[in-house]
């Protein structure tokens, strides 16, 4: 600490966590008001998948989609290997088995870098040049279906590559989701509409959950 440095012990289970100490000791605060003081209240009612929520405000995300895709599977009563992560930016939310079981959430507070979101058309589009490299992103709607097999959450090997994106529909491409804009801890991959799947790869387009 006296060298401005995180123990290694500390970060241990939190990807993404800041490395400079003051910096981690209010992320770490912030992220145990908000647990205690909004989602506590929620869990003990039930109504976590009821109200948005911000992925940044975990430590483990990973766990929290883990917990999202067990519950579609009990109520879907799909097994777990054959649920693939669904994401909706339309007000109707998400669409299929998982829609008719209720099991979705609303995420907000997310970042985008590499392009833009136009809400108009609901697709991911080329910035203009003036605009900021890092803008807010809508909220958008997250759930289990029923496909393709899909990989771990949080492993390295399921960042989208060129191989993967010659098989999809040319009007969608998947995007990384960060913990951070280190871009070092990837949680996972997110498959969006958009008028360019070969402009989103070439600038490198992803989402974080946080700065």
């Amino acid at each position: 600490l006296m060298r401005s440095e995180v123990p290694s012990s500390w970060g241990e289970g939190w990807k993404g966590a800041p490395e400079v100490p003051r910096d981690f000791l209010e992320a770490l605060v912030r992220r145990a008001t908000r647990l205690q003081g909004t989602y506590a209240p929620r869990v003990a009612d039930g109504s976590v998948l009821q109200h948005p929520i911000s992925l940044a405000d975990f430590l483990c995300p990973e766990v929290f989609l883990n917990a999202l895709r067990q519950l579609t599977a009990r109520k879907s009563g799909e097994p777990v290997d054959e649920l693939s992560l669904f994401t909706s930016f339309s007000k109707d939310g998400a669409k299929g088995g998982a829609q008719s079981e209720g099991v979705s959430v609303t995420v907000e507070g997310l970042l985008l870098e590499g392009c833009a979101f136009n809400e108009s058309s609901g697709l991911f589009v080329s910035s203009d040049r003036s605009a900021p490299q890092l803008v807010p992103l809508a909220s958008m709607s997250l759930s289990w279906i029923k496909g393709s097999r899909p990989p771990p959450l949080g492993t390295s090997g399921c960042e989208p590559s060129a191989e993967q994106d010659l098989i999809m529909d040319s009007t969608s491409v998947r995007l990384p989701v960060y913990h951070s804009l280190r871009r070092d801890d990837f949680l996972c991959q997110v498959e969006v509409p958009t008028d360019s799947r070969q402009m989103r790869v070439l600038n490198s387009a992803a989402i974080f959950l946080s700065e």
